[in-house]
């Protein structure tokens, strides 16, 4: 079981940060076929928020540069996400989770240099908070 949670940690890190694709269907097996709902959560999570971390870490210091390169690749998203982060502020890091669209919010707010720590708990709530939601859904 110990590769299967360093599996689930390092698939939750990376779907937060580099690659495009989700967490959930891993997740979902990982639950079902471990029974281990709190585990898995917990673990999940970590790596989930530790690759929001990194992100808003790359916004605070690398603004001038990521700016110019976020307006200049795809634009669409880029607008929806500040009309939501510009509306919302650091609520909208609730919505972390949110395939595309929360990597962009987590962005934009390391491009807006935020409190740390306020910025991390509401990253940290909206995704536990999904993988709580998941759990409870898998039960039904």
């Amino acid at each position: 079981m110990a590769i299967s949670l360093f599996s689930l940690l390092l698939w939750s890190f990376l779907a937060a940060t580099i690659l495009p694709f989700g967490v959930e269907p891993y997740f979902i097996y990982h639950v079902l076929t471990y029974d281990q709902p709190l585990i898995s959560v917990i673990v999940a999570s970590t790596g989930n928020i530790a690759g929001s971390a990194t992100i808003l870490w790359l916004g605070i210091k690398g603004s001038q540069k990521l700016s110019e390169r976020l307006n200049s690749s795809n634009k669409k998203t880029l607008d929806i996400a500040t009309k939501y982060f510009t509306k919302y502020g650091l609520v909208s890091l609730f919505f972390s989770w949110v395939p595309v669209l929360g990597d962009i919010f987590v962005l934009m707010a390391g491009l807006s240099k935020p409190p740390v720590i306020k910025a991390m708990l509401y990253i940290s709530c909206g995704k536990i908070a999904r993988f709580v939601f998941l759990v409870w859904t898998i039960s039904l």
